[in-house]
């Protein structure tokens, strides 16, 4: 990420637990890296330096970003929240163990934990780089607390340029190992210094899967009085890989199918709809709100001074979701407000501006129209005021 230009340049989050490591992070105009939203990235391993703006910002105070081990471009490390001289960080960064030296070798496993099955073969690639050097050639080795590894536990790697380079470790994980953790930990050394090195580690999960969690959407919807909304669940194990489970739904304030698709009763309040694996007690909700009538882009007329002025800002689920063509994004508006929202592609490109105007207290609504973009998974962004929430939402044509 080297000498983008732009507000927020480099790398922007807004959710997940992404792992940044082993990259040359600067001459950016904004900052190196901005996290948004509910995401809580690992930073280490990393040169960022002569950023425009921070070289990382964290505007969630609610986490402590964990930005250990990098390289700030002084000895003394970061400034600005930092004691140092080199790259400013803004607050809640955990900028300890500083490099005191730049980055050169680096050593990164494609994942930390790697999920395979007992008694199934199966790989994964570790990557090298050396931003000193960087075509030169490394020395790995590799070494394991279980004998699972059928790859030579030595090798050499030869870099090209800042691409770097890459080996695959291929493993056979034992019939009648479930639960059993393998830390793998690997050993590079560069062949033109041979007083730089890396070392780097990570495991081999034999795991058996069982339901952890449900993910539910929309877990939260508007609607009136004889709607129809479509649930989807979704089951994941203990490490978040997808599992299918037997689905058992019920609701207040309607009737829904044993498929998840909701019919909104005729009464007004706030209801949940509810889906439950019945062979354990893992249970996921979504909230619904029957309101007399939603607006589309307009001030709810008569609003002023009634009931249905919302006590509280809110975005809604999308629905249906998934979509084709056409989705209705709701939101409330506490205040009178400027209301800003947007829809994203997976990759954080804006696709269209849906509102960008004051709106006086009320509820509302969107449709956003989709039939020219291709099939996938868009984000929702809304901002009014201090507030601001990201959701996602299925295009499936």
């Amino acid at each position: 990420m080297k000498n983008n230009k732009g507000n927020c340049t480099g790398i922007r989050l807004e959710s997940g637990t992404s792992l940044i490591s082993g990259n040359s992070i600067t001459g950016d105009v904004g900052n190196g890296i901005t996290i948004e939203g509910d995401a809580r990235p690992t930073i280490t391993d990393n040169i960022i330096m002569d950023n425009g703006g921070f070289g990382v910002f964290n505007a969630n105070a609610a986490f402590t970003i964990n930005a250990q081990s990098n390289w700030w471009g002084h000895r003394s490390g970061p400034s600005d929240a930092g004691p140092g001289s080199g790259e400013g960080v803004g607050a809640g960064i955990d900028f300890s163990n500083w490099r005191t030296e730049i980055v050169a070798l680096v050593s990164a496993p494609a994942a930390d934990t790697v999920l395979s099955r007992p008694g199934s073969t199966d790989s994964t690639l570790v990557f090298f780089r050396n931003w000193a050097n960087p075509t030169d050639v490394v020395d790995v080795t590799v070494s394991e607390e279980q004998n699972w590894l059928v790859s030579p536990l030595s090798m050499s790697v030869t870099l090209t340029d800042e691409n770097g380079g890459s080996v695959p470790l291929r493993f056979d994980v034992p019939a009648g190992s479930g639960g059993t953790m393998n830390k793998v930990r690997v050993n590079a050394v560069s062949r033109a210094d041979p007083t730089v090195a890396s070392v780097d580690s990570f495991y081999i999960a034999a795991y058996l899967p069982a339901l952890a969690a449900i993910a539910l959407g929309p877990d939260s919807v508007l609607v009136v009085p004889g709607d129809t909304v479509q649930f989807v669940a979704q089951g994941s194990d203990q490490f978040g890989q997808n599992f299918a489970f037997d689905q058992v739904w019920s609701a207040t304030g309607g009737a829904i199918s044993n498929t998840g698709t909701y019919v909104v009763g005729d009464e007004r309040g706030d209801y949940l709809v509810s889906v439950t694996d019945p062979n354990s007690t893992v249970t996921a909700t979504a909230a619904v709100f029957v309101v007399s009538s939603v607006g589309v882009e307009e001030e709810p007329e008569g609003s002023e001074g009634t009931d249905d002025i919302p006590d509280r800002f809110a975005l809604y689920q999308s629905y249906p979701n998934p979509f084709n063509p056409t989705a209705t994004i709701s939101y409330d508006v506490k205040e009178a407000v400027l209301v800003d929202l947007r829809v994203y592609d997976v990759i954080g490109r804006e696709v269209v501006v849906l509102v960008r105007e004051r709106k006086a207290p009320g509820r509302y609504a969107t449709v956003f129209d989709a039939r020219s973009l291709p099939s996938g998974l868009y984000l929702y962004r809304i901002k009014m005021g201090a507030f601001s929430e990201v959701k996602k939402m299925i295009l499936l044509k």
